[in-house]
């Protein structure tokens, strides 16, 4: 399935490449990563919004296609990290629910939208009622640790964390993993983990931008540990296999400078 969505994002969107949410990226409605690559600047700029936009107004049964579109408005946002992006993610996100209430993922990617805006308690409630009803919801259980780290509650991030790792060590669990190992200083395991989820994202056919995220993410733990030279191939490595990847391109511009050694 991945495959197949990155397949439709290539020829609908014409860009390559995540989010994350952290992480990631956006997500579509089956759970698959959806979008990447350089940020558009607008709608206009994102066929692949067009023709969500299109089909979300010319059917007002289909829930699918607003929930996709949230996901690529998602992805925009978490691109351009600006708080309005997120805006019109939770619109499309609100109209998949009005159109079908009791869909899971729509729930999540408001709950996305909501956190993008700085509106965590909302978010929160969201993605609580979504693990009442699913408690092994990982797109769920990925939001919920995104929203512990942002709220600076590794507790509870910590649980969301052993919870996904007993359903799968898929990349975005692995990487969750990592980013804990992070921040507990425990640089080594968490390059291990960066690495070996930008390995499954490869297996898994995953979009460029993905792949190269963990790799990125890599290089910023050694680099932010003083381990510029090891930083620097795990750097280079993401931008190998995307040379969009904004946080890459300074990071590596920030060795080449002298600026970490």
């Amino acid at each position: 399935m991945r495959a197949a969505v990155a397949t439709l994002v290539l020829v609908c969107s014409g860009v390559i490449g995540v989010v994350t949410l952290t992480a990631s990226c956006g997500r579509s409605p089956d759970g698959a990563p959806v979008g990447g690559g350089p940020p558009p600047t607008s709608a206009a700029h994102d066929p692949g919004i067009d023709l969500y936009e299109r089909r979300t107004a010319g059917d007002p049964r289909d829930h699918l296609s607003p929930a996709t579109l949230a996901s690529l408005y998602l992805r925009r946002g978490e691109e351009l990290r600006d708080a309005t992006a997120f805006e019109p993610a939770e619109k499309a996100a609100r109209t998949s629910l009005a159109r079908k209430p009791d869909h899971a993922a729509a729930k999540v990617l408001l709950a996305r939208a909501l956190a993008g805006q700085g509106k965590l308690p909302e978010a929160g409630v969201l993605l609580r009622n979504v693990l009442s009803d699913a408690p092994r919801d990982v797109r769920a259980l990925e939001a919920s640790f995104d929203l512990a780290i942002a709220r600076g509650d590794e507790p509870s991030a910590v649980a969301m964390s052993d919870r996904l790792l007993a359903i799968n060590e898929e990349p975005g669990t692995l990487s969750r993993l990592a980013q804990m190992a992070a921040r507990r200083g425990d640089v080594n395991r968490a390059v291990t983990l960066f690495r070996r989820a930008s390995d499954e994202a490869a297996d898994l056919g995953g979009l460029p931008g993905e792949i190269a995220e963990y790799r990125r993410r890599a290089g910023l733990a050694l680099l932010a540990a003083g381990r510029a030279g090891e930083a620097s191939v795990e750097l280079e490595a993401a931008l190998a296999t995307n040379p969009s990847d904004a946080d890459a391109v300074a990071a590596r511009a920030k060795i080449r400078s002298g600026g970490e050694r």
